[in-house]
């Protein structure tokens, strides 16, 4: 190792990690904290320790793994001190486990790990067999040596094996897998008066003093980000292709000898009239959205032209265009959409087809049957792919002479003329911005971010497909937004929230005449039976209420429920119609699974059990509480 980082001392990679192996020591440990007898140790359990590096190890690729599945995550949720004490828990179970492991006299043999390894789908190669070099490759992305891996592995399977055989007097008998079978699968359906939020709109009055307090009071909510602009190098393959020099004869050669990788998918192009319809509305105003498709329809049927109609009716962009949605292939509409279009001949019209947005009219314009593309299609792709193959091969090169620039004190803009490289200004960005921008991580946007006007990246810093040298430019700080700026929006929300109140008050009003048995005819004219719906509270055609359906499933009588009921759609009245239990086929189908579940569940409990009598009787000292925090 010593030797490979001799032979490339010179490059950037390496100036690169010794600054990061240099900050990181000094970060966790500090100067002096290492002492001669060994590793600094954050806990003992029952006087076996565990150590400080372990444990900063754990957390940093929890914390990466975090990241990747979130990229959103803000620093402050990804450094939660909540998630280093139960991570430290965990640390001390494995420990203690292992432990027990011991003196079961289990053991994980050589085989078995190997063929735990061989079956992991990140180490197979595309005919799903373990290949050598990917694992290699796939535990140095994960800062991993083998043996290091190998070990934590044979650790996870041993503590599986401690689980699996604490577990197994656990046993679930048909009757106790039936009763929760019946329980999860029971379904119910209701009537019920919706009160849509919609409705109440027109109604709803809102003041200008109250816009100004909900504005002065909520100041919190308006504020604009600090943002900043950037001068930047982006040393990446797709960066650096225009600079490449691609010939035709290049590109001619590219097509000619790979022809059967150029052939498009069934393709169409079509045009729509949409009349929108809120998620939120009400059935008076869907259905006014439909009688409004039906009668633009009738004017196509007697002649009328559809791209005139579109851009005198549509509520889509495209109107301008008059509804031109140009070619597309399949998967890029939503199904409905998708199904009519693809459905129809050349320059026919579908009947009115109802999407997530709304009501359409889809008009075919053409269609390109799959098949092979000719060379003046797929030129520019090829010349793109051609130059960034090129620019890859030359990237590491050009950004290690950026970086002895930089370190001779050579500024951005003339690193970037003698490499013959123009900067690039971004747009205002905030700092989340940065991570959207160049697909960067959190920390590196936060990094750039604190540059001081002027200032430049002293390391490159790693963003999508390379890396990025950069110069802030200008600061433009957090501020407020004007009420002028927001008062539509602040109205809008006044207004819903007004007519929410309205709905409420007159859901309330029409309840009280149902208990009472007062209700005229008026108000129960929009009553309704739902579709059958479960505990989880997802009632179709009205959304999710965890309260309603638990309010719902402890119901026996059928008087409405005495609450109104706040839903996605609206104010909800609500009474049950029927209990629905699951049929006798549903339970011979699935009574296998049921049974493993509760035996399952009861073998958790087992175990949870058996590891809280381990920690009750073991000693456990935690040394560096400061590192939890």
């Amino acid at each position: 190792m010593l030797e490979i980082m001799r032979q490339h001392a010179s490059g950037w990679v390496i100036k690169v990690l010794f600054g990061i192996i240099i900050i990181v020591f000094i970060f966790f440990f500090g100067a002096g904290t290492l002492r001669q007898q060994g590793d600094p140790v954050i806990a003992y359990v029952d006087d076996k320790p565990i150590l400080v590096r372990d444990f900063t190890q754990a957390y940093n690729r929890s914390t990466e793994n975090l990241r990747r599945q979130n990229p959103d995550a803000t620093p402050e949720s990804l450094q939660n001190p909540l998630r280093k004490q139960q991570l430290l828990s965990q640390m001390i179970n494995s420990r203690l486990l292992l432990d027990a492991a011991d003196g079961l006299n289990l053991t994980v043999s050589t085989n078995e790990l190997r063929a735990a390894i061989s079956h992991m789908d990140a180490f197979q190669n595309e005919a799903g067999i373990f290949d050598s070099e990917i694992y290699r490759q796939v535990l140095g992305q994960n800062h991993m040596t083998p043996a290091e891996f190998e070990q934590n592995l044979r650790d996870n399977l041993l503590v599986e094996k401690v689980r699996v055989y604490i577990s197994l007097p656990a046993r679930a008998d048909e009757s106790q897998a039936k009763g929760l079978f019946l329980w999860a699968r029971e379904q119910v359906r209701v009537e019920y008066l919706l009160f849509p939020q919609a409705d109440f709109l027109a109604q709803a009055q809102v003041s200008e003093k109250q816009v100004t307090e909900f504005y002065e009071q909520n100041k919190d909510k308006f504020q604009r980000p600090a943002q900043a602009t950037f001068r930047y190098l982006a040393f990446t393959p797709k960066a650096l292709a225009p600079y490449q020099n691609v010939s035709e004869a290049d590109i001619r050669k590219a097509y000619d000898s790979n022809k059967a990788a150029y052939t498009r998918p069934e393709e169409i192009r079509a045009r729509h009239i949409l009349i929108t319809v809120d998620p939120a509305a009400g059935p008076a105003e869907a259905e006014k959205a439909e009688a409004s498709i039906r009668a633009l329809a009738a004017k196509l049927k007697s002649g009328g032209d559809f791209a005139d109609l579109a851009r005198r009716y549509s509520q889509d962009t495209s109107a301008e265009n008059g509804g031109d949605l140009g070619w597309f292939g399949r998967g890029i509409m939503v199904k409905s959409f998708e199904d009519a279009a693809f459905g129809l001949k050349k320059n026919e019209v579908s009947e009115p087809v109802r999407s997530e947005f709304g009501w359409h009219l889809i008009q075919l314009v053409d269609r390109r049957e799959p098949g092979a593309m000719t060379f003046e299609e797929v030129h520019d792709q090829i010349r793109d792919q051609i130059a960034e193959e090129r620019a890859s091969e030359k990237t590491s090169d050009l950004l290690d002479e950026a970086l002895d620039q930089m370190a001779a004190g050579v500024n951005i803009a003339k690193i970037a003329d003698q490499a013959g490289l123009s900067l690039t200004l971004s747009p205002l960005v905030t700092q989340d911005g940065l991570v959207q921008l160049f697909a960067m991580t959190p920390e590196a946007a936060q990094a750039l971010f604190l540059l001081a006007p002027g200032a430049s990246t002293k390391t490159p810093l790693a963003i999508e497909g390379g890396y990025l040298l950069a110069e802030k430019v200008q600061d433009v700080p957090e501020a407020v937004l004007p009420l002028s700026e927001v008062q539509s929006q602040v109205t809008q929300v006044l207004k819903r929230q007004e007519a929410q109140r309205l709905a409420k008050e007159k859901a309330a009003q029409v309840l009280a005449d149902l208990r009472a048995g007062k209700a005229t005819a008026a108000e129960t004219k929009g009553l309704r039976v739902s579709e059958p719906f479960n505990r989880s509270g997802l009632v179709p055609g009205l959304g999710g209420s965890p309260t309603l359906a638990q309010a719902v499933f402890a119901a026996r009588g059928n008087e409405w429920l005495d609450q109104t009921f706040p839903l996605p759609a609206g104010m909800a009245l609500v009474r049950l119609k029927e209990h629905i239990p699951p049929t006798d086929d549903a339970w011979t189908k699935e009574k296998d699974f049921w049974t493993s579940a509760v035996t399952q569940r009861y073998g958790e409990e087992l175990f949870q059990a058996y590891l809280t009598d381990l920690r009750a009787k073991s000693k456990v000292e935690v040394l560096r509480a400061d590192l939890l925090n």
